[in-house]
């Protein structure tokens, strides 16, 4: 099967059964973060995202960002926080329902199983407790919010001046002040220089 034909296969049984969708999770450990960044959001950029972004949203669906997943799709959630025998996404995924994504081919038992792993975690996706309201689902003209004028993006360009740092041996240009200054005041210090073979 061509490398573009079963993404968007995966995509389309997203979209038919609604997965993802439903309320926002407890906060991710950082083992959550690390299983999702490792296995989860790998799987999703291969096999979903070319539909479920936020501007194509196929079936309403954005699987792009932490928001898109809070906001669900259309269809409604299908998956079942800590439990993967509730959930739809493993009945459909599992080939076990008269629904079997993607058509073609069964999804490897290996990531199948680290689909069932991710919702017995609970499903976290870091930053899925966001609650602030999409531009996407804005109604026309309605005003901004003071909070969401004070968003990061909307201020004015700024030239602020770069912060003093303890090891000014590190620092090669201003952009590396700001750097080495948070890791300063975190207790932290930069990874030693890698060397020619490790590059």
């Amino acid at each position: 099967m061509p490398d573009l034909v079963l993404p968007r296969l995966v995509a389309t049984a997203l979209v038919a059964v609604g997965i993802f969708a439903g309320p926002a999770v407890a906060t991710p450990t950082p083992q959550d973060i690390e299983f999702f960044e490792s296995n989860i959001r790998p799987l999703l950029v291969r096999n979903c995202h070319r539909c479920h972004d936020s501007e194509e949203r196929a079936g309403g669906l954005d699987l792009t960002s932490a928001q898109g997943f809070s906001e669900g799709a259309a269809t409604g959630p299908i998956v079942s926080p800590g439990d993967p025998s509730s959930s739809r996404l493993i009945e459909v995924l599992s080939y076990e329902g008269r629904l079997k994504m993607p058509p073609d081919r069964r999804l490897p038992p290996t990531l199948l199983a680290d689909v069932r792993t991710w919702i017995e975690r609970g499903a976290p996706w870091p930053g899925a407790d966001l609650d602030a309201a999409p531009l996407a689902t804005r109604k026309q003209n309605q005003p901004f919010t003071a909070e969401e004028k004070a968003f990061w993006f909307y201020q004015p360009i700024a030239d602020p001046e770069p912060p003093e740092v303890d090891d000014e041996s590190w620092v090669r240009t201003d952009i590396d002040r700001f750097i080495l200054a948070a890791l300063e005041r975190d207790g932290l210090a930069p990874a030693p220089r890698a060397t020619a073979t490790t590059l």
